[in-house]
C-alpha cells in the first residue's frame, strides 16, 4: 500500500479532503476516473489485476458478432480503450466494496412503422424517470452518470469518431465519448449512444464521421437524442 496522509492522498488525487473522507466512509460513490486516479496513485494496476475474480470482457469480440465486420485500427483501438477503462473501473470498485449501483429502465422494442413518435415518447418518458421535466438539461451526461448508473468516459479518440456504446452483463452499460470534440456535440453523442440504450441495450454501436446507418436502430438512436 501507498502511506499517504488524506490531506496529501486528496491533494495527489486533484480533489477536496471531505470528498476524499466521503468516499472512504461510503457516503460518496466513486466516479470512474477517480478510481482509475486512485489505482494509479495506491499501485493497484487496472490494465492487469491479478485477483481471482478479474472481469474479463470482449467489446472488439461483441462489435464483430454484431456488426458481421472487423472493425478499422481506430475503432479497434476505441473499443480496446473503453475495454479497459470499463472492466478496470467495475474491477476496482469491487476491490473497494464499493459496486455501481444501476437503474436501468428496462429495454423498449422498436417499432419500424411508428419509430419516430416511439422515440419521442421514450425520450419524454426518461426525462419523466429523471425527474427534469420538458425544458432544457443542464447537465446530461452528470444525470445518465448519477441517476442511471452508466459510465461514461472522455478520451481523445480519432477525430472521425464521436463516440461508442457497449454493454455487458459484467461491466454494464458504458459509453466512450471523443473529448476533442466540442461540449455540444459530446453531448449530443452521449444523447444518440443513450438511445441504444434504451433500446437495443446488448448492441456494440459505433458513433463515427461516416454515413449514418439506416438502420431502424440507428434512425430510433438519432431520433431520441
Amino acid at each position: 500500500g501507498v502511506n499517504l496522509t488524506q490531506d496529501a492522498a486528496s491533494s495527489a488525487l486533484g480533489m477536496a479532503r471531505t470528498t476524499l473522507v466521503a468516499i472512504e466512509k461510503g457516503q460518496r460513490e466513486v466516479k470512474p476516473d477517480e478510481l482509475l486516479a486512485f489505482s494509479r496513485l495506491y499501485g493497484v494496476s487496472v490494465g492487469k489485476l491479478t485477483s481471482q475474480d478479474a472481469i474479463h470482457v470482449d467489446l472488439a469480440a461483441k462489435f464483430r458478432r454484431a456488426e458481421g465486420k472487423d472493425a478499422s485500427k481506430a475503432v479497434t483501438d476505441a473499443l480496446t480503450l473503453l475495454n479497459r477503462l470499463a472492466s478496470g473501473a467495475a474491477q476496482l470498485e469491487r476491490l473497494l466494496g464499493q459496486e455501481l449501483q444501476t437503474d436501468y429502465p428496462p429495454p423498449v422494442r422498436i417499432n419500424a412503422a411508428t419509430y419516430t413518435q416511439q422515440a419521442e415518447d421514450v425520450a419524454n418518458n426518461l426525462r419523466a424517470r429523471l425527474g427534469v421535466g420538458l425544458g432544457p438539461i443542464r447537465d446530461v451526461i452528470g444525470l445518465l452518470e448519477s441517476e442511471l448508473g452508466l459510465r461514461i468516459f472522455f478520451r481523445p479518440l480519432a477525430s472521425d469518431i464521436s463516440g461508442l456504446y457497449a454493454f455487458d452483463p459484467a461491466i454494464g452499460a458504458c459509453m466512450l465519448i471523443n473529448s476533442k470534440h466540442a461540449h455540444k456535440r459530446r453531448v449530443q453523442t452521449a444523447a444518440h449512444e443513450t438511445g441504444h440504450f434504451v433500446s437495443d441495450r446488448s448492441h456494440a454501436d459505433i458513433l463515427d464521421g461516416e454515413v449514418i446507418s439506416l438502420s431502424i436502430e440507428e434512425r430510433f438512436a438519432s431520433r431520441f437524442g
